[in-house]
């Protein structure tokens, strides 16, 4: 459900200005004669003190030294303290941050502050201070919120954003972040950075065969396995599906990343179980050294995509570091794997039928359909080109 930011604004100010306006009044009236009938001030007083006591915040009232003076129902709540409890005593027994004292600015306005409840523990606190009263008798009133739960809210959005929720491992974003890092470090201390690039086999058909939940069971474990494998400076993370990235962090050789490569390969033999089934699994990984291969992140993770993708190709369950070589003969694969999905659309595709014949007595007992690809620059290709 959506809020509209200008209502809430606006309802937060008519909150505050009337709280403002209730308390200056209580304080008034409860301080200094009047000029109305006692039954009228009595009355006020009355209305006063049920909206005090039924409002959404914390209403604390204090004197120039932070005395406490006023201390509603919500206050209560929010501090565990009753109000008797608390009057007579300093402010800085609920809010540390709010400086009271003869020479000492309690700071009028908004800001956040450390409260700290009465069995001691400390929480985050919206603070609005306003003075009141005038030079004879002046007073200060702060309305307080508790803004625990917003406060959690806002750091579990920040998890969110930098770590997987299945997997527990950076995100991308938290993944670049850290690649950055390394690479600079490894520029001053002119060391190596190793960028891998992981990818399960065959990981679809855990999904198809035993389900999603299935599938992210696996994940996980196979999250776990890998940083089994990894120092604390290093970093795995989800790219996303079933792809992970590793940086290892200044190595002196490029011997270091396939012993961990190794190390990943040997863990990932031992089978998964998971929901009362067995699942054995491997990975193909692809690896690209920096400063050697590229001095640009965005270009070393391609590198090592491509190398990823050579690890398929010679059969997956194995790992390739990424040469000179493979960027144009896997652009060339990618290429053709691009123009083939369009085939059928531009009508490139061709079915020819092939007899098969009976060598004895010459008698045609079958035909075979062959497929055949017009490559618009290449001829009719068949399936063994």
């Amino acid at each position: 459900m959506s809020v509209d930011v200008t209502t809430l604004i606006i309802a937060i100010g008519v909150t505050f200005v009337a709280t403002l306006l209730l308390t200056l009044g209580y304080l008034r009236l409860r301080g200094q004669p009047s000029s109305v009938g006692k039954p009228a001030m009595d009355n006020a007083c009355e209305q006063l003190r049920t909206i005090l006591d039924n409002i959404a915040d914390g209403v604390i009232a204090i004197d120039p030294q932070g005395v406490i003076g006023i201390f509603n129902p919500m206050a209560e709540q929010i501090f565990g303290y009753k109000e008797s409890e608390v009057l007579g005593r300093n402010i800085d027994i609920l809010l540390t941050d709010l400086r009271t004292g003869e020479g000492s600015a309690i700071g009028v306005g908004t800001r956040e502050v450390a409260g700290m409840r009465k069995n001691r523990a400390t929480f985050q606190v919206d603070l609005t201070v306003c003075e009141t009263g005038d030079k004879s008798n002046p007073g200060f009133v702060a309305i307080v919120r508790d803004i625990t739960e917003r406060k959690q809210a806002e750091q579990r959005l920040v998890y969110l954003a930098q770590y997987d929720a299945l997997t527990g491992l950076p995100t991308r974003a938290l993944f670049h972040d850290r690649a950055m890092h390394a690479l600079a470090r490894a520029h001053r201390e002119e060391k190596l950075v190793a960028i891998m690039y992981l990818d399960l086999d065959y990981f679809k058909n855990v999904n198809d065969g035993l389900g999603h939940h299935a599938g992210d069971e696996l994940l996980k474990a196979v999250a776990r396995r890998i940083t089994s494998c990894l120092r604390d400076v290093d970093t795995v993370s989800r790219m996303g599906g079933d792809e992970f990235t590793v940086i290892l962090e200044s190595i002196p050789h490029i011997d270091n990343a396939t012993i961990v490569a190794e190390k990943i390969l040997d863990v990932m033999q031992e089978p998964f179980h998971l929901d009362g089934h067995e699942i054995h699994v491997t990975v193909s990984i692809g690896i690209t050294i920096y400063p050697m291969d590229d001095k640009d992140l965005t270009n070393l993770l391609k590198d090592a995509d491509q190398a990823m993708y050579r690890a398929k190709q010679a059969g997956r369950n194995n790992f390739q570091i990424f040469g000179a070589d493979m960027a144009e003969s896997i652009a060339a694969v990618k290429l053709i794997e691009t123009q083939i999905e369009h085939a059928l659309e531009r009508g490139e595709l061709l079915l020819h039928y092939q007899p098969r014949v009976d060598v004895l007595s010459g008698n045609i007992i079958g035909v075979e359909a062959l497929l055949r690809w017009r490559h618009p620059g290449m001829g009719m290709i068949s399936a063994k080109d």
